[in-house]
Parts: C-alpha cells; sequence; structure tokens
C-alpha cells in the first residue's frame, strides 16, 4: 500500500504523531511526504526517514499530483453533488 501526505509542515504534535506511527506500520507499507514548506527542523523528518519513508520539500512534486487549477479543470461542488 502507498500513502502519500501532503503537509505545510512536518513539526509540532502533527510531526511527532507521524514519526511514532511510521516507526510501527507494517513494511508493506510504503509512505511518503512532500511537504509545502521547506521544513525549520529535521527531527521528526529524520524519524520518519529512519522508519523508512520518503520526506521532503518539494512543492513541484505536489503541484503535479493536484494538476494545475485552471478554470476549464476547476469545478465548484454542488450541492447535488454531495
Amino acid at each position: 500500500m502507498r500513502i502519500l501526505h501532503v503537509t505545510p509542515h512536518l513539526g509540532g504534535g502533527v510531526g511527532k504523531a507521524h514519526a511514532a506511527l511510521s516507526a510501527v506500520l507494517p513494511e508493506i507499507v510504503q509512505q511518503t511526504f512532500v511537504l509545502l514548506e521547506p521544513p525549520r527542523e529535521r527531527r521528526y523528518i529524520d524519524r520518519i526517514e529512519a522508519a523508512g519513508a520518503r520526506a521532503g520539500a518539494e512543492p513541484r512534486s505536489a503541484a503535479s499530483v493536484a494538476g494545475p487549477a485552471t478554470p476549464s479543470t476547476a469545478r465548484p461542488m454542488l450541492a447535488s453533488s454531495l
């Protein structure tokens, strides 16, 4: 199973929680973390990478996953689609 996490950062409680979870996930789970901001510190990123996940500040990767939001592809959510 592959999991892609797109997050502004991995600092504080979010980083601590992901580091703890990454350490106990089975090897079949492959995690990739895309940070939208450059990390201020690497404490939790180092723990996550030590557990086998990939992590980095790569806004280009995040954009390629989501794709560009252009008027032709962006659609407003309608109440009928809920």
